[in-house]
Parts: C-alpha cells; structure tokens; sequence
C-alpha cells in the first residue's frame, strides 16, 4: 500500500540504492533500465533478496560504502527508526544522493525518535510530499 504511494516518484532509469532492503520488497516495483543497489546491515535479510548478487551489499546506512553523489535517487521504507545513529544514516544517504535528486523515506511515526528524525531529515532536505499512513509518516524529499 505504502508502495503504490511512492511510485510516481520512483525514477525509470539512473542508478538507485534500496537503503535498508531487506528482503527486497521493492525489486518487483523498479524498472529493468534501473541499476538497483540493496544496502541492509543484516545478511540474512539479503539472502532473500532477488536483486543481482553483486549489488546486494551487507553494510550499515551510517556508513554506505560509495562514493559522493552516486545515486539518481534513494529509498528507505521503515528502517530509520530501528537505526542507533539516525543522524549519521540521514547524513550519509545525503551524501551518496546526487544533487537536486529524490530521497524517498518512511518511518514508522509511533517510534521513540519519529519526531527528532522528521526533524533531522527536514534540515537536511527540502519536503517535496509528506503523507501520512496509519502507522508510517512518508516523506518525498529533494537534496
């Protein structure tokens, strides 16, 4: 449901990071002319993810392994607020995002921290969208 929310905003081609993939539950939803990378600190998780081996990457959102303003767009469905250090995760997803291109976000909006990370990511970002779900707080946000 939360998906079909964020799909107008979800570029058909360039190159973009599922920050916090998971099993890949967005896979199914991105283009074929997409270089899809899926970033999750759980290898587990990755091991039931369908994208291509070489861009599945068991690494932390407080320290993505790639360089400066490599990604056309970035996605993160429900994962900062099981983060530590959001701050961290918020600035690094700021820093692998090309200029002028799209962060998309969800956090669970009942979380201890929602409120600091909206906070957080409104400083970082301009709001494009925010919609508000029954338990998660969307935001479609531009670098």
């Amino acid at each position: 449901k939360k998906i079909t929310k964020i799909l107008k905003y979800i570029p058909t081609n360039g190159i973009i990071l599922d920050a916090g993939a998971g099993t890949g539950i967005l896979n199914k939803f991105i283009s074929k002319n997409i270089k899809l990378f899926s970033i999750d600190i759980s290898k587990k998780m990755l091991e039931n993810n369908n994208n291509l081996k070489e861009r599945k990457i068991n690494a932390s959102l407080t320290k993505i392994p790639f360089k400066n303003e490599t990604f056309d767009c970035i996605i993160s469905m429900t994962v900062l607020q099981d983060i530590e250090d959001y701050n961290l995760a918020i600035l690094e997803i700021k820093r692998v995002l090309k200029k002028e291109k799209i962060f998309i976000c969800s956090f669970l909006s009942i979380s201890k921290n929602s409120e600091k990370i909206n906070k957080k990511l409104k400083e970082n970002f301009k709001v494009i969208e925010e919609i508000e779900e029954e338990k998660d707080k969307i935001l479609i946000l531009k670098k």
